[in-house]
């Protein structure tokens, strides 16, 4: 109603720029001969899906209706990346993308750059906010239990046997300050190995590790920084959210309607509930790629768990530096996400929680992320 009144009233045309409602894209690459692929979002089948519009050489410069945009950038001898974009009335996004060499495929990149956090009134969440996050890689799915097997069995080759049976996923205790017995098997030679755990589930490699702490999280980071010479760590509050979300504040990683076919979630199962092995459910992935943020397994983060949310730096995320053997076993440590037997309101990407260190829990995993320059 408002914009019909200004268009009566605006006889000199001044503020038709306003009543159109478009933005500008301004959009260059640090790599030489890179090129885009710009697509928009429409609604189709109540999700968001990215529809293409224009390819062209960068830099460049677009006047685009307000709204939620994608740009997939390439380049010779590097990993393509996704931009998604998000343009208000008279908004400005004005980008340099930096692309990195190829990427292990179960990664995904986040470019450095803002988004919208928070502000769904239906969650415990932040106020909405438009931060600023330094870019960062992330793994596209949780850490399977294949992955944490190598590393425990690293550890008890290496004669850290002591280090491989604090961090192996073991069952609930039976009473408060004991340790539950272990879920994994023991193979001849002193390694582990994959076993039915008590209740009869089999914990098959591609599941995602469950029951592991905070400190076995940060052990499993710190086990691949020294095996691959990269920062890999634990994801912040606002990383993991920018991963999952975009840009454009949606609700969930494919828009705001929430459906439990496309996710794994409590209400995803007929019979028994169980986690399933990553790669089901492919509808939850994020504008970046990044899977199961809505459901399958919460994923621990880095940051202390505050009502106030992480510190920040005006409106730029802080990376923290944490050192797990010193850190106040009394402060607990933000989740993110979802899970498989969590109800639709966990899977709003605005939720936060947060839990003691030594908490094991039958949904809550984890999956890494790194700094990139």
């Amino acid at each position: 109603m408002l914009l019909r009144l200004l268009e009566t009233h605006d006889v000199g045309k001044r503020h038709a720029g306003y009543r159109k409602g478009e933005g500008t894209l301004r959009l260059s690459a640090a790599e030489p001969g890179a090129t885009a692929v710009l697509s928009r979002y429409r609604l189709g089948d109540r999700r968001f899906v990215p529809e293409e519009v224009e390819r062209f050489a960068l830099p460049a410069e677009r006047r685009l209706p307000r709204g939620s945009w994608l740009v997939e950038v390439n380049a010779p001898d590097r990993a393509p990346a996704r931009v998604p974009v998000w343009l208000g009335r008279q908004d400005t996004w004005d980008d340099e993308v930096h692309l990195l060499p190829a990427l292990d495929p179960e990664t995904c990149f986040v470019p450095a750059g803002p988004f919208w956090s928070g502000g769904d009134p239906d969650v415990p969440c932040l106020p909405r906010r438009r931060l600023w996050v330094p870019g960062f890689v992330i793994d596209r799915h949780p850490v399977t239990n294949a992955r944490y097997l190598d590393f425990l069995n690293d550890l008890a080759r290496r004669c850290r046997l002591d280090e491989a049976l604090r961090h192996a996923p073991r069952e609930r205790a039976g009473a408060a300050g004991e340790e539950g017995p272990l879920i994994l098997g023991r193979t001849p030679d002193g390694g582990f190995c994959l076993r039915a755990d008590a209740d009869g589930d089999d914990w098959r490699p591609e599941l995602p590790v469950l029951m592991v702490d905070w400190y076995a999280a940060c052990a499993y980071a710190a086990w691949m920084a020294e095996r691959t010479g990269l920062p890999w760590r634990l994801p912040t509050e606002f990383e993991w959210e920018k991963a999952a979300r975009g840009v454009d504040g949606r609700r969930y990683p494919w828009g705001d309607h929430p459906d439990a076919t496309w996710m794994c979630i409590r209400a995803s199962h007929e019979g028994k509930a169980q986690p399933p092995g990553v790669g089901a459910y492919p509808l939850d992935e994020s504008p970046y790629g990044v899977c199961w943020t809505a459901g399958g397994v919460r994923d621990w983060c880095l940051d202390v768990g505050r009502e106030a949310g992480p510190p920040l730096d005006g409106d730029r995320v802080v990376i923290p530096e944490v050192d797990p053997a010193t850190a106040d076993p009394e402060l607990p440590r933000a989740y993110r996400g979802g899970d498989w037997y969590g109800l639709a309101v966990h899977a709003r990407l605005a939720y936060r929680a947060w839990n003691q260190h030594r908490t094991k829990n039958y949904s809550l995993g984890f999956r890494l992320c790194r700094s990139v320059p």
